[in-house]
C-alpha cells in the first residue's frame, strides 16, 4: 500500500491506493522488483506534484502569486511503515519574517474568513483623526485596504505594492499623517505624505476624483493620488485553491507514469 496526506493546518487528507490498482496486472518479476520502483515512484510524484504542479495551479488560481506562494507546498521524505509506504504533501509553515503561506491561503483553501496581513492588522491600531472618526480605527476588521491601478503605487516585478512602500505608508499614519495629512508634519521630500481619508471626508471634497476612502498621496500641498482603496470583506470566502483534490489527482496520475518507467529501466 501507498499513502499520501495531503495536510493543512487541522485538515488531513490520507489517500491510500495500490501499485496494482493504478498500473494493472503485473508479472512475478515485477513484484518482486516493485517495492524499489514504488519508492523512487512516490518520491518523484510527491516532487511533480508539490514542487511543479502545484505551484503552476498558483500561478493559474492566483492574480500576481509572490515566490513564497508559488513555493508553499513541500513533501516529506519517503518512509517505511507496517502498512506500506508513506508521504506527506503540506503547506510551509513557517517562515523566518512575514506571513506564513498556511495562514494566508486558509481562507483559499477550507473557506472561511479572509486573512488579516500584518499591514491590516497595523492599521487597526492606527487611529482616525478625524474628529468625525470619534478616535476609532482606519481599518475596521471588516475591511480591506487594496492598492489602486495608481502610477503612484510602486511595484515589483510580480506587479504587487512593494514591501518598502507599505513600510512607508505605516510609518507616515503611524506619525499623524492618517487623515486629511494633519498631525505633525515631516519632512517627506519628493516621497510626499501618505495620509488617510474616511468616507464623510472624501464626500467634503467635490474635486476629488476618487469617492471612496482610502490612502492618497500628497505632494507639495496637492492631493496628486489614491494608492490605496478602501473596501469591505465577505464574511466568508468560498474554498478557491482546490489544494487535496489537486493534489490527490496529480500524485496519482504522476505515480502511475512514473512507476511504469521505473519498472521498464529495471
Amino acid at each position: 500500500f501507498l499513502q499520501l496526506y495531503t495536510e493543512y493546518m487541522a485538515g488531513t487528507a490520507s489517500v491510500t491506493f495500490t501499485p496494482e490498482a493504478l498500473i494493472g496486472k503485473i508479472d512475478e518479476i515485477e513484484k518482486v522488483l516493485l517495492p524499489r520502483a514504488a519508492s523512487s515512484a512516490l518520491k518523484r510524484a510527491a516532487f511533480v506534484t508539490s514542487r511543479e504542479f502545484l505551484k503552476k495551479k498558483t500561478k493559474e488560481t492566483f492574480q500576481n502569486p509572490v515566490p513564497l506562494t508559488q513555493n508553499a507546498f513541500l513533501y516529506d521524505p519517503i518512509s517505511e511503515t507496517s502498512e506500506g509506504l508513506e508521504t506527506r504533501i503540506f503547506v510551509r509553515d513557517w517562515i523566518s519574517k512575514g506571513n506564513s503561506p498556511n495562514r494566508y491561503l486558509s481562507s483559499q483553501i477550507h473557506g472561511g474568513k479572509a486573512y488579516r496581513t500584518r499591514f491590516a492588522k497595523a492599521l487597526g491600531f492606527v487611529r482616525d483623526r478625524d474628529p468625525q472618526g470619534m478616535g476609532g480605527p482606519v481599518l475596521a476588521p471588516n475591511e480591506v485596504m487594496i492598492p489602486t491601478g495608481s502610477r503612484f503605487v510602486r511595484r515589483n516585478t510580480y506587479g504587487n505594492m512593494t514591501q518598502g512602500q507599505y513600510t512607508q505608508i505605516l510609518s507616515h499614519l503611524k506619525g499623524g499623517e492618517s487623515s486629511a495629512g494633519g498631525g505633525r508634519s515631516r519632512n517627506t521630500g519628493r516621497i510626499g505624505q501618505y495620509f488617510y481619508l474616511n468616507r464623510e471626508q472624501v464626500e467634503e471634497r467635490p474635486n476629488l476624483k476618487s469617492r471612496s476612502p482610502g490612502i492618497f498621496l500628497k505632494r507639495k500641498g496637492r492631493i496628486v493620488g489614491k494608492v490605496m482603496q478602501q473596501s469591505l470583506v465577505p464574511k466568508t470566502y468560498s474554498p478557491k485553491f482546490k489544494f487535496y483534490q489537486w493534489a490527490e489527482e496529480d500524485v496519482k496520475g504522476t505515480f502511475t507514469v512514473e512507476i511504469l518507467k521505473e519498472l521498464r529501466r529495471i
